[in-house]
């Protein structure tokens, strides 16, 4: 017999240009507090990086720079720097994520996590001016891993610890850019791009399901 708990669905969000409009801001913060460190020469276009993430980005760019180890002490720096920045503005909501996490909430259906390339500060503060919990259980950044794939691995292996999950139904991955349609692709997992930034890229690279904000995601038909 099948159960409510066989049919579970998992949500994996990231979150810069998917949950919060903070893109623009995150980026900014980022350049200006490498700059701090005292990297002079940036190459800012942290699309085109092997690995999407601000570990993998910022220790790139210094230990080029500087040719010497970009070490957790100098992590630990950078990600308060950024932080510091990030937290004297007021970050928003990408419309219809506050009502779509509230409804997800408490839809026995739907377990959620958070997986993204950000640090952990800059990201826990994003989370909470959403006005919602940010579920630090379910919630795995860059700090530790550098690649998109990894991250999201550890948030689906953290949901199913903390739901007593074995497995998932459907696991669903809702992010706004091409690392994040790779790392599904990569992973099996169904996507949902987001965003009309890279709305044209992500089509043309085999987006299947695309919306402009949260506001065009129906529960029901996920």
């Amino acid at each position: 017999m099948t159960t409510n708990k066989d049919r579970r669905i998992l949500i994996i969000f990231d979150i810069d240009g998917t949950l919060t409009d903070s893109v623009v801001v995150h980026q900014q913060a980022f350049t200006e507090s490498l700059e701090e460190l005292g990297v002079v020469k940036i190459d800012s276009n942290y699309g085109e990086y092997k690995h999407h993430t601000d570990s993998f980005i910022a220790k790139t760019i210094y230990e080029n720079y500087f040719d010497k180890e970009f070490d957790n002490k100098i992590l630990n720096l950078f990600e308060d720097k950024v932080y510091s920045k990030i937290s004297k503005t007021t970050i928003t909501e990408i419309p219809g994520a506050i009502k779509l996490l509230r409804k997800l909430e408490l839809d026995p259906k739907f377990d959620f996590c958070f997986a993204t390339g950000s640090l952990e500060k800059p990201a826990i503060y994003k989370l909470k001016s959403l006005g919602v919990p940010y579920y630090s259980d379910r919630l795995v950044c860059s700090n530790e891993l550098y690649s998109r794939d990894d991250i999201v691995n550890k948030a689906l292996d953290k949901s199913k610890k903390h739901f007593a999950q074995e497995n998932y139904y459907k696991i669903v991955s809702i992010g706004d850019g091409l690392w994040d349609l790779k790392t599904a692709n990569n992973l099996g997992l169904d996507f949902i791009g987001i965003g009309k930034k890279n709305k044209k890229i992500l089509l043309d690279n085999g987006c299947i399901n695309y919306i402009d904000d949260l506001r065009e995601i129906e529960i029901s038909e996920l």
